[in-house]
């Protein structure tokens, strides 16, 4: 993956708050806190931030209409979160069921929506694909040995006509399911690490999946393309409150990228096999999406400073 660097972009480090490290399909840790963040806003003064930096003071605290507005974005990104490892279990369990009825089309159709579920959740995850690699790892990304586990077993296993050792897979993440979502219930972010979340999301979206290699049995990248674009939506329509008190310009280049890339998209509906998309048109996708995480990062740093909304509250 090519590295990016970002005029304002959060230099980010450290365990991200309420951060989930899956560890096993079958073993998933139960890992969620909260803090508050440490790293100083470019929208301060340069006494401040100068202060800030020498250890002389705290971010100062922010006016009722940031606090109003930063509580509202973490709340917003947390029930999206939130929904989407529920949905994301309960398509695990549709898929086992479909499988065990023999209707190989639903199971299917519900590993691609599980899929979609998780590609909302996966910025989440310590690790980035380290610790999603056990609910979505390719194949032969898997340690000599171990065995391979996940999506894209299912996938590979359903659209292969194995549907025997799909159940066998398809009945782990079931079970992994319900502690996919406890994992990520008491998760709290602040607006920074949403922003950085999403940047996370589209440099996956530019690097890995428009070279239509994350879909390899079904050939649907689409559904991954259509979840990170819908996951986007949702994040900056929360965070669009904050950023227009912090920096409406950065807000609205973003908004105008985001256009730009839905544009490039249209009239191509989630289940589009990868090859009746033209290369050209994947080029477009990705030149855009590429715009748009520029300007997310951009976005990102004029959230420093401002912590999850709870610590005034």
């Amino acid at each position: 993956m090519r590295e990016r660097t970002y005029i304002g972009a959060v230099a980010r480090g450290g365990m991200k708050h309420g951060r989930a490290v899956l560890g096993a399909v079958a073993s998933v840790a139960l890992l969620a806190g909260c803090g508050a963040s440490s790293q100083v806003d470019h929208h301060l003064s340069a006494s401040a931030r100068s202060n800030y930096a020498q250890g002389r003071t705290s971010v100062p605290v922010p006016t009722a209409q940031e606090q109003a507005a930063t509580l509202a974005a973490t709340k917003a990104f947390r029930r999206e979160i939130d929904t989407a490892s529920l949905q994301f279990s309960h398509d695990c369990t549709d898929m086992v069921g479909a499988i065990e009825a023999g209707n190989v089309a639903a199971a299917k159709a519900d590993e691609l929506a599980a899929q979609g579920q998780f590609d909302v959740f996966r910025p989440v995850l310590e690790g980035g694909s380290v610790g999603s690699a056990a609910i979505d790892g390719l194949p032969g990304s898997f340690a000599p040995g171990s065995t391979p586990s996940g999506l894209h077993v299912v996938e590979a296993d359903l659209w292969g006509g194995r549907v025997a050792a799909a159940a066998v897979a398809a009945r782990a993440l079931e079970q992994a399911g319900p502690f996919v979502a406890f994992s990520l219930y008491r998760s709290i972010f602040t607006p920074a690490q949403i922003a950085g979340d999403e940047v996370d999301a589209l440099g996956w979206m530019v690097d890995d999946v428009v070279d239509t290699t994350q879909e390899p049995a079904s050939h649907a990248d689409l559904v991954d393309v259509d979840a990170v674009l819908g996951a986007l939506a949702s994040a900056t329509s929360g965070l669009a409150p904050l950023a227009r008190i912090v920096n409406p310009r950065a807000l609205a280049n973003l908004e105008t990228s985001l256009a730009a890339l839905r544009q490039s998209v249209a009239g191509l509906p989630a289940a589009t096999p990868d090859g009746a998309v033209a290369p050209g048109r994947w080029r477009s996708i990705a030149q855009d999406a590429d715009v748009a995480e520029g300007a997310m990062a951009d976005l990102e740093g004029s959230f420093w400073g401002f912590g999850t909304g709870r610590n005034y509250a």
